[in-house]
């Protein structure tokens, strides 16, 4: 009853939002001089390209290593490791508050800044956020999966709308929604999204995934996630990411162009007459 008063109540956010995403997009085009692209710029598009063609192999990789790391038993083996608390509390609790903001707030910082190229590149990360952070949490609220927990100090405690916290052996049954990580989707979808958008700037790759792989261990250590969480999270993160980024290099490359084109000088001579053209476009 609870999953189907959500589902409603889901379906009604879901309108409410693309009316708005529907008005946005609207408005925005009244303005005459747009040179740079909005947050929901190709919206449904962007969420359909995360989803299809060559995403179908990152998904079903996505969905394949998740059966092979639980059936294999080792993600039972990670989980028992970290709950030695190799890396203290520090790491995990760094891990988990990083992961959570940054995405948003790097996005929002890019997104304010006055140089274009710089402001659609923050568009780009907060739509990449809204789209994995919707695509994230419909999965934890449909699978349900519960969180590793050290004996069953938690098997009773009842920790929002999908019920109790189960033991390991139940997989994707009620539980903590814990599936997949949303910190390492988050992450992932972070780096991609710059990566993709700035292809050239091959650092954001070198440093960025080491820590968003950091990130997803660390939500490991804090007994938030299994190891199998942060794996599909990271893969899924990073299609969309990379998605969203190359969509939005690609749009504002077009956008550029037609900007330097709407003035143009020309000299001619022939053997009839001699003369130039202007152009003004608007």
């Amino acid at each position: 009853m609870k999953k189907i008063k959500a589902i409603v109540v889901l379906t009604i956010l879901f309108l409410t939002f693309s009316r708005m995403i529907k008005a946005a997009s609207n408005k925005s085009l009244t303005f005459k001089e747009v040179n740079h692209l909005g947050v929901f710029h190709n919206f449904w598009s962007n969420t359909v390209d995360s989803f299809i063609g060559r995403n179908l192999w990152y998904h079903g990789s996505a969905i394949g290593s998740t059966f092979v790391i639980v059936g294999s038993g080792a993600d039972q083996k990670i989980q028992d490791y970290f709950q030695k608390d190799p890396t203290g509390d520090f790491y995990a609790i760094s891990s988990n508050i990083l992961g959570a903001i940054w995405q948003p707030v790097i996005g929002g910082i890019l997104y304010f800044q006055p140089n274009n190229e710089v402001k659609t590149a923050g568009a780009a990360v907060l739509q990449a956020a809204i789209i994995n952070f919707s695509t994230t949490g419909l999965l934890k609220f449909l699978t349900g999966r519960p969180d590793p927990v050290e004996g069953n100090d938690l098997a009773n405690k009842e920790d929002g709308f999908c019920g109790n916290s189960s033991n390991s052996k139940e997989f994707f049954k009620v539980g903590k929604c814990t599936f997949p990580s949303g910190h390492s989707s988050s992450s992932f979808s972070l780096i991609s999204t710059l990566f993709a958008f700035y292809p050239k700037k091959t650092w954001i790759a070198y440093l960025g995934y080491p820590i968003a792989l950091a990130i997803g261990i660390g939500m490991v250590e804090a007994d938030e996630h299994w190891f199998s969480d942060i794996i599909f999270g990271a893969i899924m993160g990073h299609a969309i990411g990379w998605t969203i980024g190359t969509n939005f290099r690609r749009d504002f490359n077009q956008l550029s162009a037609t900007e330097t084109q709407k003035y143009s000088f020309n000299f001619f001579i022939s053997t009839q007459k001699t003369g130039f053209t202007y152009t003004f476009r608007f």
